[in-house]
């Protein structure tokens, strides 16, 4: 009589467990909002939005190389906007110096100003971002240009000065983020030569060297400006990278959504069904128990 008994009281234990376990998952998906509490839920599901998540942890990477590779042109690009007006300026100087009627003092006046457009153009050239300098190649902890005794300008580190920058904003796609120093300013009628050719003209009162800096500093802006273009081609690029990752974020999380989120207006209906139903078999089950207490002490 008690074997029957015990079983009977398991049983009914056993499927009020099933129905307050029924009631307690509704609950939860209303107050959590989520259908998946745990992998055993949805196997299936489970595994889809671990990939998601992995692959939304793997965008975000991206965005962050986005982010910084942006920046790091926007800087690029006023910085060789910055150049590319003190060039301008010193075209106007040439100008006005390989007039006849400008005497040697007035060139001398100019080359100073030429002088000084070269100190500018040094600072942008040393210009940093995030403690990087942006013509510095891979050294990026020393400025790339110093200006010697005689007005020269030199590179303190010929070989790290074309070094690659590369972020992978997408799998696949490494952009180059950077210009080289060297690229930039330096060469055989590069910025710097062309300006101190025409600061030295100017200070020899030279007419005709005059003449020639003149043409040289302007095919320097050209340089510039195509510069200034690539950089602005790159961050169109990445910009249209970042907004396809957007897109694709936006799909990747909706997706998520419908795998792991609840109905949350179901889940309560459900619940209140059956959080009724479980009442009903409390109330019922209580009395078997009381029952089969009464038959023991009988």
């Amino acid at each position: 009589m008690r074997i029957t008994q015990n079983v009977k009281n398991n049983s009914v234990m056993m499927h009020l467990n099933t129905i307050n376990t029924q009631r307690q998952k509704y609950y939860n998906q209303y107050s959590t909002g989520k259908r998946i509490e745990k992998p055993s839920d949805d196997p299936a599901g489970t595994a889809k939005v671990i990939q998601l998540n992995q692959l939304l942890a793997q965008n975000e990477i991206y965005q962050q190389n986005i982010d910084d590779a942006k920046s790091f042109l926007t800087s690029t690009e006023a910085s060789l906007s910055a150049v590319n007006e003190s060039l301008q300026e010193a075209v106007t100087i040439a100008l006005k110096g390989a007039s006849d009627s400008t005497g040697e003092d007035a060139r001398s006046i100019l080359a100073d100003q030429v002088d000084y457009i070269i100190d500018r153009v040094m600072a942008e050239a040393n210009r940093e971002y995030d403690s990087k300098y942006l013509y510095g190649g891979t050294a990026v902890d020393q400025p790339p240009f110093e200006k010697q005794e005689d007005g020269t300008i030199v590179m303190t580190n010929d070989t790290a000065i074309n070094g690659v920058h590369l972020r992978e904003i997408s799998k696949g796609d490494d952009v180059q983020i950077n210009f080289s120093g060297e690229e930039v300013f330096m060469g055989e009628d590069g910025v710097f030569d062309s300006l101190i050719e025409l600061r030295d003209a100017l200070e020899a009162n030279d007419g005709d060297a005059i003449q020639d800096a003149y043409m040289k500093v302007k095919d320097s802006t050209i340089d510039i400006t195509r510069f200034s273009s690539v950089a602005g081609l790159r961050y169109e690029h990445i910009n249209n990278i970042e907004e396809t990752l957007s897109g694709f974020d936006l799909q990747m999380i909706s997706l998520k959504s419908s795998i792991e989120d609840a109905d949350v207006a179901e889940a309560l209906i459900n619940y209140e069904e059956m959080n009724t139903i479980y009442q009903a078999n409390l109330k019922f089950s209580s009395s078997i128990l009381q029952m089969s207490l009464m038959d023991y002490l009988a």
